[in-house]
């Protein structure tokens, strides 16, 4: 017999895990390692920039006396004012592995440098020899910058016959105008010739200055200004004396510097050697005493600061401020 009919079969499938699925994740991004410290290190000018070199038949650097320094603007060239020799030149373009990369005899007692950076040149204080002038320039003959002596400048008002040191000196805002405290006169302002730093900077203005605690009766009162400082609007100046005093002067108009007041920190002898203008507020300046510590003083009133407080720790030199 022939069905008529096939049945259909609908079969069941059971499926039974035998494990419980692991889910595994692949990490997407490969870590990197970075070679570049986490710790900015502190550079320091006689470690890292520790060199000998002989430069002068009668003089020989045996290591950098660091005294001052000034940074260019990209900041790949520093200066340094070395007090036994003149000023180094230092690539950090690679902040971590500065290079030396020149150096011009100046001879010693060398106090402090200013750079223009929009006119490429240094003004370096010395002590004994005056303010000097150099230019900073790119030379074909060597993979980093020279320099190069321009003028020398130790000009005092004609009637002016004492000692003459220069001890700091420092460029105005726009680069016109040398700003120079001399250790026996007081403050000299010297014009610069910009088209031609060749020419001898032109005695400006001038300020003396005698120190209240030496005899003015003596032949040669000294008046001992030590460092300056200029404001960040250019029109004030502030000038240290080794006797603890402060000294801020208007010096808006550059051809007669006039005293505001002679402030008396209370500290004793003892040179102010750093100083800094609060960003936020200019009329708040931070200083520091070598024999005291910090100060912070209040300046709205230039005839008559006040000092807001002080943190005792002697030693202290530079000064710098962040926000």
């Amino acid at each position: 017999a022939t069905p008529t009919s096939t049945a259909t079969v609908t079969p069941t499938i059971t499926s039974t895990p035998t494990a419980t699925p692991t889910l595994t994740v692949t990490p997407s991004i490969t870590p990197t390692i970075s070679t570049t410290p986490t710790v900015t290190p502190t550079l320091s000018l006689t470690a890292p920039f520790e060199f000998t070199l002989a430069r002068a038949p009668y003089d020989r650097i045996d290591s950098v006396k660091g005294w001052d320094l000034a940074i260019n603007s990209n900041q790949t060239q520093l200066y340094v004012a070395d007090r036994r020799f003149g000023i180094h030149t230092y690539d950090i373009s690679d902040i971590y592995h500065p290079v030396h990369t020149f150096s011009y005899y100046l001879s010693s007692l060398t106090e402090n440098i200013d750079i223009s950076n929009a006119y490429n040149f240094i003004v370096a204080a010395n002590y004994a020899n005056g303010t000097r002038i150099l230019q900073t320039f790119n030379d074909s003959t060597r993979p980093y910058p020279s320099m190069k002596l321009m003028s020398t400048v130790f000009a005092f008002p004609d009637d002016y016959t004492e000692r003459k040191l220069h001890t700091y000196s420092i460029l105005s805002g726009d680069s016109r105008f040398i700003f120079t405290t001399d250790y026996y006169y007081g403050l000299l302002v010297y014009r610069l010739n910009l088209s031609d730093l060749s020419t001898t900077p032109i005695l400006n203005g001038t300020l003396s200055y005698t120190d209240e605690y030496q005899d003015p009766t003596a032949p040669s009162p000294q008046s001992r200004l030590t460092r300056c400082y200029l404001s960040s609007d250019n029109n004030t100046l502030f000038a240290a004396t080794n006797r603890g005093r402060l000294l801020i002067i208007d010096v808006s108009n550059p051809n007669t510097p006039n005293l505001l007041s002679n402030f008396d920190l209370g500290a004793g002898a003892g040179t102010m050697y750093g100083f800094a203008q609060d960003t936020v507020d200019s009329n708040i300046v931070y200083i520091t005493h070598q024999n005291f510590g910090l100060y912070a003083l209040n300046i709205t009133d230039k005839t008559a600061p006040v000092i807001l407080g002080s943190f005792a720790r002697r030693g202290l030199s530079s000064l710098s401020f962040k926000e």
